[in-house]
């Protein structure tokens, strides 16, 4: 997982920043209240999009939801149409 991390930090991006004046434009213009998960989230946001190097999805997420995939396949079960067998 080290040698995962190393690769993926080794990239380089773009840092982007502001000073929070479009997001608070967007927000006083949305006709609703945001949740607390979406209030949590946005420093989480800001923070990835201020690194110099590419997001990439910590490697459990990635695991996890190559999972819950595999899961959700099992239970649809078969494909009614046998052409679409190959996934």
């Amino acid at each position: 997982m080290r040698l995962a991390r190393q690769k993926r930090v080794s990239g380089t991006a773009a840092a982007l920043g502001g000073d929070g004046t479009l997001t608070q434009a967007l927000r006083h213009a949305l006709p609703f209240a945001l949740t607390g998960a979406q209030e949590r989230v946005g420093p989480k946001i800001r923070r990835d999009m201020a690194q110099t190097h590419p997001y990439a999805l910590p490697a459990a997420r990635r695991c996890r939801q190559r999972q819950n995939h595999r899961r959700r396949l099992i239970r649809a079960g078969p494909p009614s149409n046998p052409a679409r067998r190959r996934l």
